[in-house]
């Protein structure tokens, strides 16, 4: 039979997180008092500053000087996305003329896809068109000053 120190370690040996959690278990410090109230404050900042945003929207020249420093960020992005594009470009041109098989299979899941979304796109396209088909038809009965029918204003 163990006793109760054999029983102890056994159980902090195989389950350390209980032990860890036991001696966590105690009062918060003023560390962590403070931690904690330094995200409320960061959170309440963060919040007062959207509001006044939305009380004192930023003027033009704020807004321009804050478009030109984002489009600056982006064109210093550029020239490794193109170095990107390049690798990839020339890691699998490599490929394809090492193996065309792979290129052939390529091409025909790339012709089968672009064959399937051009449909979804042209299935779509008529739909829009038979939706504003109808809206100009009912907006043209109100206009004329008859009423919609009950099915009508339901489609509306």
């Amino acid at each position: 039979m163990r006793t109760v120190n054999q029983v102890s370690y056994y159980h902090t040996t195989k389950y350390p997180l209980d032990q860890q959690k036991a001696e966590n278990n105690t009062t918060p410090s003023p560390n962590t008092e403070k931690k904690d109230e330094k995200l409320t404050i960061e959170k309440m900042s963060k919040r007062s500053q959207l509001a006044k945003n939305l009380l004192n929207p930023p003027t033009l020249s704020e807004r321009a000087q804050e478009w030109q420093t984002k489009g600056i960020s982006l064109l210093k992005k550029i020239p490794t996305a193109l170095y990107r594009v390049v690798a990839w470009m020339g890691k699998y041109t490599l490929i394809f003329i090492q193996n065309p098989a792979i290129a052939k299979e390529w091409w025909a899941k790339a012709k089968e896809k672009t064959k399937h979304e051009l449909k979804h796109y042209w299935a779509g396209t008529k739909l829009f068109a038979a939706d504003v088909k109808t809206a100009g038809r009912m907006t043209r009965k109100v206009f004329q000053g008859n009423t919609l029918s009950r099915r009508e204003r339901n489609q509306v």
